[in-house]
């Protein structure tokens, strides 16, 4: 996991060549382990805030809006929502060409990720989601050799699909 999510950090913005399957969803794994550890720690700096409230709602009183803005501590708040909103935006280009280097894998354009923008068609950003689940081509494509050639002895002689334009 550690290896897979330095390589992608590395490839900050390297949108060319390819990556493997574990990799990709190594690097999604961390990515995802670290938005619910940033997250948790919003939530638990909204603590202070609710803790009256929820006494309040225990005791039958009611709380207004403006007792509970007075009774929140609102620097924590500020600071783990910012710190969780610089970490997704930080990551968003890292996640994006990891994407894009696994669909070459697989020979596919790293375009197929814009699909997760494609609010107007229905579940569009499962494409791009299910492509990345799929093995990669076991020769090399347009996009470089197979990250896998290594591991992939004994397999058979395949013959590499051609690629390019057509002749």
């Amino acid at each position: 996991m550690g290896e897979a999510v330095v390589t992608c950090l590395r490839k900050y913005s390297d949108f060319t060549g390819r990556a493997r399957r574990s990799e990709y969803w190594w690097f999604v794994l961390a990515e995802f382990l670290v938005g619910i550890l940033v997250f948790a720690a919003f939530l638990y700096s909204l603590r202070p805030a609710i803790e009256p409230m929820w006494d309040d709602i225990k005791a039958g009183r009611i709380r207004t809006l403006n007792q509970f803005i007075e009774g929140g501590d609102w620097e924590k708040v500020t600071g783990a929502l910012f710190a969780f909103g610089a970490i997704a935006i930080i990551m968003t280009i890292p996640m994006y060409a990891a994407g894009a280097r696994r669909l070459h894998d697989m020979g596919q354009s790293g375009l197929w990720l814009l699909l997760n923008f494609a609010y107007v068609i229905p579940f569009a950003s499962f494409v791009p989601l299910i492509m990345c689940m799929i093995d990669g081509q076991d020769h090399e494509n347009r996009w470089g050799p197979d990250p896998k050639a290594g591991e992939r002895v004994g397999w058979g002689n395949v013959p590499p699909e051609p690629y390019g334009p057509p002749s």
